[in-house]
């Protein structure tokens, strides 16, 4: 039990940064009934976020400053608004001892500018219990490490020798997601990615199963997204859908490993013999009441006339969510790489897949649970391998390009492809391919296609877009 008694503190406060002051601090121990540090202090004079930089001494030693920033909680990056403003320490963190007693503990607060991005929302969390969802910024994340846990800006430091063309800006990886199991069973968590006007170049496999070949082509997004951090779960299927029939629902972490023997027809639905696709995949224009709808580019991507996955989780959170087109997943599967795996390498051999991939290299015959591998630099889980990944298109982003494409001048922009009805594309790869398969079927450029709507396979699953807000944008 921690016993870690600051018995005096001297006070050094108050600094000025783009008009912001800070001054009326006070700083004083939770004794007895805790050991915490409380620091109070006020801001003044305050036009944009600030950051607060926190330095201490103890008995005229300075504190670490990497201990001391992980004994903190509280109100220290993109802090906004005039008036009073609180951060706690933990001295036991701060000073790498559990008992001691401290004559003199000094700190000093100064103030920063915030960066610009540092409290825009990044994470949206649903509560698949009551439909809720919550607005997760950097500074939330950064600012409450009790309640999120670790976060990464360097990709670098997710995996040996990993690289992305990644603006440093663009980086924030929420690492702590994976710890909690609440984020793969009764929440879902969504990363938003800011892909508006963004064009980018990527690239498919053309098909020849004998060699890696690949089309090239120059894309453009029109609307940022949200997108899920980790495949659809056992769990959260189960939650919203009802009957768990996963192949792998008996595996005692059957919960955190991904939905798979799941059909088309009962994630999105899909169009039988003698229905039209008019008139049926646009009537949820009446069931949202509004005329004008655009995701991306069209309307035929959810079926409402079928009590899906989609569906069901629409009614819970009234927020409309889709399988992702191709050019959305695939972006989002990039991450700033063009290499054959979102890791940034570029010797493709199987040792190198298995860095970020469950593939039948390594996965030993079965699925595992999301978020055992490491991320890309979006902080998205399983992109590569565990199971392939329905998309909400039946054609390749390079089908219909119309000429388009050739040029980051002139790209194609928002691909849908062919609606996806009865077959739609997938993309990622799984743990299982058949026998022999190449392993780079896992990797970025793969595609394949030819499922019936109808098929159960125990080797696909898939993970869930969402707009930022209600509605997509009409571009």
């Amino acid at each position: 039990m921690k016993r870690l008694n600051v018995a005096m503190f001297a006070v050094a406060a108050v600094a000025t940064v783009n008009a912001a002051t800070v001054d009326q601090v006070i700083v004083r121990q939770q004794w007895p009934w805790s050991e915490t540090i409380k620091v109070e202090y006020v801001l003044s004079d305050v036009s944009d976020p600030v950051n607060i930089s926190v330095e201490a001494t103890a008995d005229g030693v300075a504190v670490d400053a990497a201990k001391l920033r992980a004994a903190i909680v509280g109100e220290t990056y993109g802090v906004s608004g005039n008036g009073a403003h609180t951060l706690e320490i933990d001295p036991a963190v701060a000073l790498g001892a559990s008992k001691a007693a401290v004559r003199r503990f000094q700190v000093r607060l100064t103030t920063s500018a915030a960066p610009a991005n540092l409290t825009q929302e990044l994470y949206r969390i649903f509560d698949l219990n009551d439909g809720s969802c919550e607005s997760v910024s950097r500074a939330d994340i950064m600012n409450r490490p009790d309640k999120f846990g670790a976060y990464e800006t360097d990709f670098s430091k997710i995996g040996d020798g990993f690289t992305t063309t990644l603006d440093p800006s663009e980086i924030f990886i929420w690492t702590g997601v994976t710890n909690n199991p609440i984020y793969k069973t009764d929440k879902l968590v969504m990363r938003r990615i800011y892909a508006k006007n963004k064009v980018w170049q990527g690239s498919v496999n053309t098909g020849d199963a004998t060699k890696e070949t690949c089309d090239q082509y120059w894309v453009k997004l029109t609307n940022d997204y949200l997108i899920a951090v980790f495949e659809t779960t056992q769990a959260q299927w189960t939650k919203i859908y009802g009957t768990n029939y996963s192949h792998f629902a008996g595996a005692v972490d059957a919960a955190f490993r991904p939905a798979e023997n799941v059909a088309q027809t009962e994630v999105i639905g899909g169009i039988t013999a003698g229905e039209t696709i008019h008139g049926k995949w646009k009537e949820y224009r009446t069931y949202l009441g509004n005329e004008i709808y655009n995701f991306p580019t069209n309307g035929y991507l959810h079926d409402v006339s079928k009590n899906t996955f989609m569906l069901k989780l629409w009614n819970k959170t009234k927020y409309e969510f889709f399988l992702p087109t191709e050019a959305q997943w695939e972006y989002a599967c990039r991450a700033g790489t063009t290499s054959s795996y979102n890791h940034g390498k570029s010797n493709n051999i199987p040792a190198v897949s298995a860095l970020v991939a469950w593939t039948q290299y390594n996965s030993e015959g079965e699925t595992h649970v999301v978020g055992t591998k490491p991320c890309n630099a979006f902080g998205l889980y399983d992109m590569h391998g565990n199971v392939m990944e329905m998309t909400a298109a039946a054609g390749s982003i390079a089908s219909n390009r119309d000429g388009h494409g050739e040029s980051e001048n002139d790209p194609i922009v928002e691909p849908l492809g062919s609606p996806c009805t009865f077959s739609c594309i997938k993309r990622g790869g799984a743990y299982s391919e058949i026998s022999g398969s190449p392993y780079w079927w896992t990797s970025s450029t793969w595609r394949t296609s030819g499922f019936s709507y109808l098929q159960f396979r125990d080797d696909m699953g898939f993970r869930v877009v969402c707009p930022v807000n209600r509605q997509w944008e009409a571009h």
